[in-house]
């Protein structure tokens, strides 16, 4: 005769059902979520040497389009070009990798992130040889797909050719105003780890009491 009060298996699993439909809840929120959200969220970085040239995105980019100590996409004075991400973006990093001794970006205003269709001029960073353009507004200053930008980057020197590294952040979670980069492969890897210290013992004790039911039938 079966006794479901002796059988270990049993009782682990009826006596922590609340917690293991609480996990399986949390592990598909977690789970599902934070997998679909962050699909598209990167940092495309790059690099450029020479004087003219395109990132990965297909945006060109050229020295002293206009003038003899610039750098631009499209160019210094060479207008505007369509955003051609899939996703938005909020900031953008320029390195300079090589100057001149004495010569460094150039502060001023010349020096400029415009976005939103010429709406929204981002705020500027610079520190050494690199220039960080920030969305004042990460919703209503940044940057969609199919709007106009340009980046004017001007220089304390004249120059003919330049080595650079340069970094788009596209589509990055916002939380509580502000962005914060989420590595979606190590959360999903941290919830399955999670729901596999619960469930390996589930699957077992569900084996077990079917070999019981088996047993007794």
């Amino acid at each position: 005769m079966f006794n479901y009060a002796e059988n270990s298996y049993f009782n682990w699993a009826f006596g922590n059902l609340k917690k293991i439909l609480v996990l399986m809840v949390f592990s598909v929120l977690l789970l599902v979520p934070v997998g679909m959200q962050n699909a598209s969220a990167l940092n495309l970085s790059w690099s450029g040497t020479g004087s003219s040239g395109a990132d990965p995105l297909g945006h060109t980019w050229q020295v002293n389009f206009f003038g003899t100590n610039n750098w631009g996409t499209p160019g210094v004075g060479a207008g505007q070009l369509t955003f051609l991400g899939n996703d938005w973006v909020s900031d953008f990093h320029f390195t300079v990798n090589s100057l001149p001794p004495g010569c460094e970006i150039d502060p001023g205003g010349n020096t400029q992130f415009l976005a939103d269709n010429g709406n929204s001029l981002w705020d500027k960073t610079i520190t050494g040889n690199t220039v960080w353009f920030v969305a004042a507004d990460q919703v209503a200053d940044r940057l969609d797909p199919g709007q106009f930008f340009f980046v004017n980057v001007h220089f304390t020197c004249d120059i003919t050719t330049i080595d650079f590294d340069a970094e788009w952040t596209m589509g990055p979670q916002l939380v509580g105003g502000y962005s914060l980069p989420i590595d979606s492969t190590s959360l999903i890897l941290a919830g399955a780890q999670m729901t596999a210290a619960w469930m390996i013992p589930v699957i077992i004790a569900g084996i077990g009491f079917a070999i019981v039911i088996v047993r007794k039938f």
